[in-house]
């Protein structure tokens, strides 16, 4: 069907609207105008188009409208016509049906199973891997496993978290020779972190003598 048939009286709206683009101010949307922009090219790529085209498998020379519909043509038209489309789809389907009847017995479980559930190889001579998935996906997973453990391994351990009592000297007995310095080293060797204010007593004796 002619698409100018199909958008009817929207084509004449959409000539109108891309023949006014320099118009200002541009009484338009972006919306409207991509809408128009569509309809200007589908109605013109039908109308430059050829009415017959060349089926690439066939070879004959049908109407384009034996052609589906592919936008990644230029024509906007499959290369292959319906007719040979249709064969083709036919012929994958039996060949997929004869492909999934083929049986194979995995080299590592020992069990039979359809082609399809070995993975694909080309290197094999049938195309396909010896193990099944199954077993495949649970290789892979020992796999995965052992390598992580050997990464972790492989790893420095990290250096446990220094032991505060070591290398902390004994306070003297004698409480009057520690100064501030030595009081403050041994707490930083204990762990200790904030502030600390010191309050310095002094005894003075008045009217008596010291012995």
């Amino acid at each position: 069907m002619d698409p100018g048939v199909i958008y009817g009286k929207e084509e004449k709206k959409a000539r109108k609207i891309m023949s006014n683009m320099d118009a200002e101010p541009f009484p338009y949307t972006k919306e409207e105008v991509n809408r128009a922009s569509e309809i200007v090219m589908n109605i013109d790529m039908f109308i430059n188009s050829p009415r017959e085209k060349q089926c690439r498998i066939c070879g004959q020379n049908k109407s384009v409208f034996d052609f589906r519909i592919n936008k990644q043509h230029l024509d906007g038209r499959d290369s292959v016509c319906k007719e040979c489309r249709i064969k083709q789809e036919k012929e994958k389907r039996m060949a997929n049906k004869a492909i999934s009847a083929k049986k194979k017995v995995c080299s590592c479980c020992g069990k039979e199973f359809p082609i399809t559930e070995f993975y694909n190889k080309k290197s094999s001579k049938d195309g396909h891997a010896n193990i099944c998935k199954t077993c495949a996906r649970e290789k892979n997973r020992v796999s995965y496993v052992r390598y992580i453990a050997k990464k972790k391994a492989s790893q420095k351990p990290i250096d446990a978290k220094p032991d505060l009592q070591q290398d902390i000297v004994a306070l003297p007995v004698d409480w009057g020779k520690i100064d501030d310095s030595m009081l403050f080293t041994q707490l930083e060797k204990r762990g200790y972190v904030g502030q600390l204010q010191l309050t310095h007593i002094e005894t003075i004796n008045i009217g008596t003598s010291v012995k």
